[in-house]
């Protein structure tokens, strides 16, 4: 992206750029970008709004909600330089802790991409394709009894256990928990065509 203003990026291109680098599962990620604004915003106010455009419904299926949900935590570092009309900020080593690895999404990807072929969706009503994916899920995924009976913590659950909050969980391992099932759902609908958001 074009770095304007001595190296910063405007906020939606900086959003833009995290976003890529997430979609690859990628760590230690750094910008810098400015906001024009003379609110004067706290850090964490700041990090919700980059968050939320960075995360924002874009209708492509490993974006938006489905990236919402591919982490639960993130760490970071923010310096805020505001002169009171612009917010200069310095974004360094932002690390998402990701449910599934990179060489997963690789294999669900795959997989999606057959599991979608083998549907015969084209030429389907909306309301046909909708119900061949709900049933493709219900009749090929269960619930994950380890999850279930750990009692974990759906928002901070331990890292041998988040393969299971994930669609790779679902699709490839046919156990997940509600959050697979979701993302698994998002995935499907807007590759066949259907606008569909998860709402938590």
């Amino acid at each position: 992206a074009a770095e304007t203003k001595d190296g910063y990026m405007s906020f939606a291109e900086a959003a833009a750029y995290v976003r890529k680098e997430v979609a690859q599962f990628k760590q230690g990620i750094n910008v810098k970008f400015y906001m024009e604004s003379t609110e004067p915003y706290s850090d964490f106010e700041i990090m919700d709004l980059f968050k939320a455009e960075m995360l924002k419904h874009t209708g492509v299926s490993d974006e938006g909600d489905y990236m919402r949900w591919s982490f639960q935590q993130w760490s970071y570092n923010i310096v805020d330089d505001f002169d009171g009309k612009t917010h200069y900020v310095t974004l360094s080593n932002v690390t998402p802790k990701y449910n599934n690895t990179a060489e997963q999404e690789a294999q669900l990807e795959q997989k999606l991409d057959q599991v979608m072929a083998s549907l015969n969706l084209s030429g389907k009503s909306d309301y046909d394709k909708i119900k061949i994916i709900y049933e493709y899920i219900c009749s090929n995924i269960k619930y994950s009894e380890e999850v279930l009976s750990s009692g974990a913590d759906p928002l901070n659950p331990p890292d041998e256990m988040r393969v299971y909050y994930s669609a790779y969980g679902a699709l490839i391992l046919g156990s997940t928990t509600c959050q697979g099932f979701a993302s698994l759902t998002y995935r499907m609908m807007l590759k066949a065509g259907i606008d569909c958001r998860l709402i938590c």
